[in-house]
């Protein structure tokens, strides 16, 4: 998994390339009150207008054949209306050497992985793409979807991870916070077992009982070998931005640009 993907659902969002397909979000079980729980998470993030968002991710992963991987990232999220977005990931080490950068004005596109050149993608985004980042805030995480994912057809981006299982957790605290503690599965839709048996993830969560927003969500899926820890720091709904955030890097020499 060290490996650059050859695709992502993050790419796939851009290029407007998730297909349209009947279809719901998978009906939640579990308590009642920890669904509510979730879906206050979920529609507190969904209303944003802009959001402000810093991180942290540690990962443990292993694919079949590599080394298992220690991973140390850090990055910064930032969304505005007009389906502006800037991701940036960088590795937690000297140098902090770029993971992943993408970067839309709404009008074009850029991104920029680890291993490849950058491209500049000269057509709108998706319609859907500031929204779809805030599902994935809510639902799977910002690291998960940077992998290699099975190609099939949704609705949105809902349909493909859809969430069960929800159970309510202790009180705690964390960095001297008191939050609430919530679980659930969700599934990657297309992902499959073997034997073609369903790989749920086993989700916790952490949340600010003051604005229902998560402050740190550990994501498990033993059957993969993978065990990711995502801490976001600052966490801002609605604030103001500013406009040069989602401008799009200088044009060099290395850059492809794709029409």
């Amino acid at each position: 998994m060290a490996r650059k993907p050859a695709f992502c659902l993050v790419a796939l969002i851009l290029a407007g390339s998730v297909c349209l397909a009947i279809g719901q979000d998978a009906n939640p079980t579990g308590d009642g009150g920890a669904e509510q729980l979730f879906r206050k998470m979920e529609e507190r993030l969904e209303k944003a207008k802009t959001l402000e968002c810093t991180f942290q991710i540690k990962g443990d992963l292993q694919a079949p054949g590599d080394p298992r991987l220690d991973l140390r990232l850090d990055g910064s999220l930032f969304l505005a209306e007009g389906n502006r977005v800037r991701e940036e990931i960088r590795e937690s080490i000297d140098g902090h050497p770029l993971f992943r950068l993408l970067v839309s004005d709404g009008k074009r596109w850029w991104w920029h992985d680890k291993g490849s050149p950058p491209h500049l993608v000269e057509k709108k985004p998706a319609d859907r793409l500031k929204s779809d980042f805030l599902t994935l805030l809510a639902r799977p995480g910002l690291y998960l979807p940077t992998l290699p994912l099975p190609p099939v057809e949704v609705a949105d981006i809902k349909e493909r991870f859809p969430v069960s299982r929800f159970r309510v957790g202790p009180k705690e605290k964390v960095g001297g916070r008191e939050v609430q503690l919530l679980e659930y599965q969700f599934e990657i839709k297309g992902q499959k077992g073997p034997a073609g048996e369903d790989w749920p993830f086993s989700v916790t969560v952490w949340l600010d009982p003051k604005t229902s927003l998560p402050i740190k969500r550990i994501v498990r899926q033993p059957q993969m070998a993978i065990a990711i820890t995502e801490t976001y720091g600052r966490l801002v709904l609605d604030g103001k931005l500013d406009a040069r955030t989602f401008e799009l890097p200088w044009e060099t020499s290395e850059t492809i640009r794709e029409r």
